[in-house]
């Protein structure tokens, strides 16, 4: 008997022959006329004749659906399916498959083997066709079933696995590795110290590798040798050994680990199990000559590889085979040889989208036509490089518009792959790697707008630029509008609330746990519990509320002109900065203009920036003053030359104020500082007489976006109870420091907190929590109520890990989490403590500080740190900051007369920047609505004329 006829049988009797003694058989003459022709379809399939077999299978299926036999006609209609798939007949699988699934789902128990197999066969062909969403949607309704029933531990955990894959491929590599995890802890429980373990490592190994975490990657795959390494060439668990030996050695390619990646390639070569792993050896093969730049080796593996797949079942499903046709652009392209390189990466697109068979490379599928969005991407990405740089050699019009055209259709993939993402970090790390996506595509635009004059590829360019920055804030923003208008019931949003709170919580618990092994498991596995409900949860609201989810993704860029509108009635003019590989690009908006500036060698700014702020950590001793003072001013200068001056210059019309809209390192660039004249190096010293700030001529107030700065300019007041409230905290007695960063969680008094609160609770008729009164409960319960909040305090941030972020109070701490899920209208939060605005920095993003998470709890302004502070030299200058507010000055405008305030008054041993140039405002920069400024005085003059005009006109 051949072998595919001996893998029928196998099929028939692992799922045909046990209908028959199913409890659910009837008696009928229908029944079991269909019990005939489905012997006939077994003895068919094991003389290998596939067409009869099936033509049986079709009326043993018509047999059982008249005779009213649920069971045995569901478990039909799957069998048909699995001849379809067999045949490659995708086009007719499907609709028998998914009606094999809604006919179980219908008429069968839950639980029952046949409706569960039926999810299975569904689910296994979206997976196998990159159709990631629906098999997500299935692979849920399977584990729910799974649990229902009290299944077994491990098909539960295999649940996991599966639903980890589906994720990973669709680009939420967050729910992957938690799923990945919580499978993981079932089989540490159920089975452990088995070589089924080694699997599981390995792929957690294979998610690190594919988001380039390679040294944890390695770690993983190490643990997984290790439980696989009793596998024996007859166990079915050969292939996971076969298959972590070859991931091991792609990691070490993409460490440049070329000798020790080709070893684990022959070892994975002596125990090779079957095809499918030997196609994937010869990629990698190929892989490790491409990175080694040997052209041709690669390609010959890559042909190998190419002719074993074409012959097998197995691994030439579109994702697969749009991999080896990627690898084949790449090296083409690496080549130079690049009509071949966009031929393979059009090839990618087609076999992609099955539904596009446009054979003309310039031309490309629509966003929603793809199968696998990722693979997709990479694809785009190839074909719109390989096009610009053909321009390049041949100054093409056509091969330019191309290149935008690949673009376009990725930055709207991009967004549709992020739209179906709930997990934050995986949202983090798409905004990381679309931002070469993006640089290329302002890229082109630019290079049309010279080409062609047109200014709507200006426009364009700026509106790319807007598309990946601050995504996740505005998204947030959105969302916590939409609820108000989406008809969500009340009930569901406190339970969304309690979720949120409660993983807080226990994401506090694991921060404290830290040397309790027992503790941190039990908390993660809380923790996946309580965000498992949430993220199901989230999905309701989008599927059942339409008006939530369209207001909720309502992130389009700002309509330019809208923009241009609010710009004239603040007279700002607006810099916003892109950090690219290759350049950095500025645009500076006005009321009437739009222009942009490509600024090249990034390297020199990025040293420059953090030469700047080396210096700013502490001010210099009197031995290193003057080498201080000289390296301080040349960064500071050359940062304004390349960044600034640049913009500012060419205007038509001058602007009483600044916005800046930083990018990626800018965001730690404090502008205030940068000087718009050299410095004299005979008179060394800080002082404004000495040194011409940037802030001398300019308010300067900044923003995640313009998108944000827009929504920001058109919000509504709100009406307070309060106007103000103070916190100082008080913390360990007997020692006091003189700035407010935390080592270690050492926090010590502050010298000056609690009276610089008591000032500006003068000074506004507020109210203030000062010692054990400034604890948490306090804020969270009373901090809604307030127009104004300040927190004179301790700060601790952590540069790689935004839910490690701490503001301190009397009690305890709260962190990023924490605050996110306040609820905060405030018109101004004030953080008078260190690296407020300081944090992880992620990129397209932003930082990942305190100040913005108070922006998300829903604040209109904050005032945020860019280092750790001087203490008593900071109350000084947030004195000055709301007097300034009080006279009815702009938030940014009072910040920039505090600082110039403080520095002419200040002596010459704290006229450093150190002490007085840390603080940035963030967010809405207008005048409080509750101050009434230099009006008041105006309104008295007003009396005085107009009682001096009475008294001339009606005097007796």
């Amino acid at each position: 008997m051949s072998q595919r006829s001996s893998f029928f049988m196998l099929f028939i009797l692992a799922y045909c022959l046990p209908v028959f003694s199913s409890a659910q058989e009837e008696d009928s003459v229908l029944v079991k006329k269909g019990d005939e022709y489905q012997f006939k379809a077994v003895d068919f399939f094991g003389k290998n004749q596939i067409d009869s077999a099936l033509a049986n299978l079709i009326i043993t299926a018509d047999f059982y659906q008249r005779g009213r036999s649920p069971y045995k006609y569901t478990s039909t209609l799957n069998d048909i399916a699995f001849v379809y798939y067999y045949q490659k007949r995708f086009s007719e699988f499907e609709p028998i498959a998914f009606k094999a699934y809604e006919y179980a789902v219908k008429h069968l128990e839950p639980d029952h083997e046949i409706t569960i197999r039926s999810h299975n066969t569904l689910q296994a062909y979206y997976y196998s066709i990159g159709n990631f969403d629906r098999t997500i949607d299935i692979l849920k309704k399977l584990l729910n079933i799974r649990k229902s029933k009290k299944d077994n531990k491990l098909e539960i955990a295999t649940n996991y696995l599966n639903l980890a894959n589906a994720y990973k491929f669709n680009g939420d590599q967050e729910n992957a590795f938690n799923y990945l995890q919580k499978a993981l802890s079932i089989q540490l429980d159920t089975l452990p110290n088995t070589p089924i373990i080694g699997e599981t490592h390995k792929d957690i190994g294979l998610l690190f590798h594919d988001i380039g975490e390679l040294d944890s990657a390695l770690v993983y795959f190490k643990r997984a040798e290790a439980f696989l390494a009793p596998v024996n060439s007859k166990s079915p668990l050969i292939s996971n050994k076969v298959d972590n030996l070859i991931l091991t050695a792609s990691t070490l390619n993409k460490k440049r680990e070329f000798t020790t990646a080709e070893y684990y390639l022959e070892k994975a070569g002596k125990i090779l199990s079957n095809d499918f792993y030997k196609i994937k050896l010869l990629e990698t093969q190929a892989e490790i000559h491409f990175s080694k730049n040997e052209f041709n080796q690669a390609l010959k593996f890559l042909e190998e590889a190419n002719q074993i797949a074409e012959q097998s079942d197995k691994k030439n499903t579109p994702p697969y085979r749009a991999r080896r046709f990627q690898l084949k652009g790449d090296i083409y392209s690496k080549q130079g040889q690049l009509k071949e390189a966009i031929a393979n990466y059009h090839q990618v697109l087609l076999t992609l989208s099955p539904v596009f068979t446009d054979q003309e490379a310039q031309n490309n599928p629509q966003p929603e036509q793809f199968l696998s969005p990722s693979d997709a991407l990479k694809g785009l990405q190839g074909k719109a490089q390989s096009f610009y740089r053909r321009y390049l050699q041949n100054n093409s019009l056509e091969d330019l518009q191309a290149a935008y055209g690949a673009y376009r259709v990725a930055t709207e993939l991009i967004r549709d792959i992020r739209q179906g993402i709930i997990g934050v970090e995986s949202k983090k790390i798409l905004s990381e790697k679309s931002v070469a996506i993006y640089e290329g595509a302002i890229q082109t635009a630019l290079e049309l707008y010279q080409k062609e004059g047109d200014p709507s590829y200006q426009s364009a360019a700026f509106l790319l630029a807007e598309s990946n920055k601050a995504l996740l804030l505005l998204e947030n923003i959105n969302e916590q509008a939409a609820k108000g208008f989406a008809g969500i019931p009340d009930s569901l949003l406190r339970r969304e609330k309690d979720l949120k709170i409660k993983i807080a919580h226990f994401q506090k618990q694991l921060l404290e746990n830290q040397a309790d092994p027992s503790a941190q498991n039990n908390l993660k596995a809380d923790i996946f519990a309580a965000q498992q409900k949430l993220n199901q949860l989230t999905e309701d609201f989008e599927n059942n509320f339409p008006r939530y989810y369209a207001l909720k993704y309502q992130n389009d860029p700002v309509d330019l002109e809208q923009l241009q509108a609010s710009l004239v009635q603040q007279d700002q003019v607006l810099l916003e900065y892109f950090v690219g590989e290759q350049s950095i690009y500025l645009f500076v908006v006005t009321p009437t203009e739009l222009k942009t500036h490509q600024i090249n060698e990034p390297e020199q700014v990025a040293n420059a920036l953090w030469q700047l702020r080396s210096m700013l950590a502490t001010p210099p001793g009197e031995d290193d003053a003057q080498t201080a003072f000289t390296a301080f001013t040349n960064a500071a200068y050359l940062l304004f030359d390349k960044l600034v001056a640049i913009g500012l210059t060419q205007l038509e019309t001058s602007y009483s104020r600044l916005v800046i809209i930083p990018d990626d390192l800018l965001n730690y660039l404090p502008f205030n500082l940068l000087l718009s004249e050299p410095a004299h190096p005979e008179r060394p010293g800080y002082s404004p007489s000495q040194l011409h700030y940037l802030l001398a001529d300019y308010p300067i107030g900044y923003h995640y976006s313009a998108t944000l700065l827009d929504k920001s300019q058109q919000q509504a007041r709100h009406d307070f109870d309060h106007e103000f409230m103070g916190f100082a905290p008080s913390f360990r007695e007997g020692r006091n420091v003189v700035n407010r960063s935390c080592t270690a969680d050492e926090l010590y008094s502050l010298r000056c907190s609690e009276s610089e609160v008591a000032a500006i609770s003068t000074l506004l008729q507020g109210q203030q929590s000062v010692g054990s009164a400034a604890n948490t409960v306090t804020f969270t319960e009373q901090a809604a109520n307030y127009r104004i909040l300040h927190l004179a305090t301790h700060a601790c941030v952590d540069e790689t890990d935004a839910n490690l972020n701490k503001i301190f109070f009397t009690d305890d701490f709260l962190t990023n989490e924490d605050l996110y899920n306040l609820d905060l209208q405030t018109e101004l939060a004030v953080l008078s403590a260190c690296n407020t605005g300081f944090g992880e920095l992620v990129r397209g993003e932003g930082v990942m500080s305190l100040a913005r998470a108070f922006i998300q709890a829903g604040c209109q302004s904050t005032l945020l740190s860019m280092w750790a502070v001087d203490d008593c030299a900071t109350s000084e200058l947030m004195v000055g900051f709301y007097e300034a507010l009080e006279s009815g000055a702009a938030k940014d405008e009072a910040l920039q007369q505090a600082q110039l305030a403080y520095l002419e008054a200040a002596s010459r041993s704290k006229q450093h920047p150190y002490y007085w140039g840390a603080f940035a405002q963030y967010g809405n920069a207008r005048a409080l609505s509750g101050s009434s400024p230099s009006w008041w005085w105006l309104g008295g003059i007003g009396l005085i004329i107009l009682g001096w005009i009475g008294w001339r006109f009606f005097k007796p």
